[in-house]
């Protein structure tokens, strides 16, 4: 081995091994869902290999979750999860345009109503009744899942090509 080649070797080497020194740090992970989720939300964390776990969250702590998955507590590290997404059915947005488009369509209802019998009333509240339970209905229907935290990928790549006396050594790192 060369003088000239003996760094670029050092530098291969070292770089191909120190993958674990570009995983993002437990803290880091940790603080990014603070305050993103509370205990009792129902949450998917995906793990490195693949696997998949569905329940509620039990607690966040600093190094990792617990979750209740099938009534059994299974704790996931922030060194093994990929990613974590809490599903939540909010029901006040759909609540609010459900009683609006309920008192829209009941204001011709009730002048009928008043016309016809002089009691319009009970017929103006149940079209708002109406109304409001298809909205909350519909949006609890409808939940979707938020993705709270996703581990940074982080790719290297080192590209070696000899040359007439050395080598090249191009290295491209993202995150």
């Amino acid at each position: 081995m060369t003088l000239e080649t003996r760094p670029a070797t050092i530098l291969l080497l070292v770089l191909c091994s120190t993958s674990s020194a570009w995983a993002q740090p437990l803290t880091e992970a940790g603080d990014l869902t603070q305050g993103r989720l509370k205990p009792g939300d129902r949450v998917v964390v995906t793990t490195t290999d693949g696997r998949q776990g569905r329940g509620r969250l039990v607690e966040s702590r600093h190094d990792g979750l617990l979750v209740d998955v099938d009534r059994r507590h299974a704790a996931f590290a922030w060194s093994e999860i990929e990613q974590v997404r809490r599903r939540r059915n909010g029901v006040l947005l759909g609540a609010i345009i459900g009683t609006a488009a309920g008192a829209v369509a009941a204001i011709p209802v009730y002048q009928l109503a008043q016309n016809e019998t002089g009691d319009g009333g009970k017929d103006l509240a149940f079209m708002i009744a109406l109304g409001l339970g298809t909205g909350v209905a519909i949006d609890a229907l409808l939940g979707k899942d938020t993705t709270v935290y996703r581990r940074r990928a982080v790719t290297s790549r080192i590209h070696v090509r000899p040359e007439r006396g050395g080598g090249v050594v191009h290295l491209r790192v993202a995150w």
